[in-house]
């Protein structure tokens, strides 16, 4: 099984076919290393270190590994890779393990695990009773294994919303959700605490996105966060700005600009830096710490200053 195993791509975003052919091409040269592709998008990054676990005892075990960072393995014909069926226990032996786990997990991690659930539980039905409050129709999807503490804010209003949360997702106390559009969030995203999201247009995350302690996201257009795009604490991501007309008419009152923003696959700002309207910041690119993006930044570019501008390549 591991002589199909050919490359390992790791994708993200919308790439055209052309990117695409090109980079299995580049990564064809490249012998005796596992296939990996993440769904949709162009190629990012080549996972080095995976490439001496393609061996046949390894194979179960990666496989495993992938499937939790939200990968797919494929072989060399893009079909998808599956791992020997183990079979299934018969009732008897299903009842022993399930007695035999419960006997061997510690007390504290069962009620740990309780506690978890409950929380999730507490999350939705405070969740579903503002949008009953507030007239919303909230079309709400919740991965099961959602980690959500106590502390999360709601603001609803009157029309319609979508929330739909995947897997391996964490949630922290004290997290503020302003829903007004749609919010898609993909698996293993972190949203930690005094975070504040303000979404009215439609706002995606890929997976593996991290927010930081009080950052601020307002999203009235289109915003996407690329697979692994990460900001620190007190990061401001805003894709709106008030009209100037030079008229006495109180800044609230004027008319309000929104543009669509890209966070690029890999990138990062750093501590209280701010992304304006309209920008774009490439795959790997770096704003540091209280920067001020205002234009696109290239592909692994390292931005800084106010406003930001490039001072090198990672």
């Amino acid at each position: 099984m591991t002589d199909d195993l050919v490359a390992v791509l790791v994708l993200s975003g919308e790439p055209d076919a052309e990117a695409v052919a090109q980079a299995r091409a580049d990564l064809a040269r490249l012998p005796g290393v596992g296939a990996v592709v993440l769904e949709g998008g162009a190629t990012v990054v080549t996972w080095r270190h995976l490439l001496d676990r393609a061996g046949t005892a390894q194979l179960q075990p990666l496989l495993r590994l992938l499937d939790q960072k939200s990968y797919t393995a494929v072989d060399a014909d893009l079909h998808p890779l599956e791992a020997p069926r183990v079979p299934r226990p018969g009732p008897a032996r299903a009842v022993a393990g399930r007695l035999r786990n419960a006997y061997r997990v510690p007390l504290r991690r069962r009620l740990l695990r309780t506690r978890h659930r409950w929380w999730r539980q507490r999350f939705l039905t405070r969740l579903r009773w503002e949008a009953w409050l507030h007239g919303t129709e909230l079309d709400l999807h919740v991965s099961k294994d959602l980690y959500v503490e106590p502390g999360a804010r709601f603001h609803l209003a009157a029309g319609q919303a979508v929330l739909h949360i995947g897997p391996r997702c964490r949630i922290y106390s004290g997290v503020l959700f302003r829903l007004r559009g749609t919010m898609l969030v993909g698996p293993g995203c972190e949203f930690r605490q005094d975070l504040s999201l303000n979404v009215k247009g439609t706002l995606r995350f890929a997976g593996r996105n991290v927010l930081g302690k009080g950052a601020m996201v307002h999203a009235d257009d289109e915003m996407l966060w690329e697979f692994g795009a990460c900001v620190a604490d007190y990061v401001t991501v805003l894709d709106t700005h008030h009209d100037l007309d030079g008229t006495l008419v109180q800044m609230l009152d004027q008319g309000v600009t929104a543009l669509p923003i890209t966070m690029g696959a890999a990138s990062f700002v750093g501590s209280k830096g701010s992304v304006m309207p309209g920008v774009r910041m490439g795959r790997a690119a770096v704003a540091a710490a209280g920067s001020v993006v205002t234009k696109d930044v290239p592909d692994g570019a390292v931005v800084a200053g106010v406003p930001a501008k490039v001072i090198r390549q990672r």
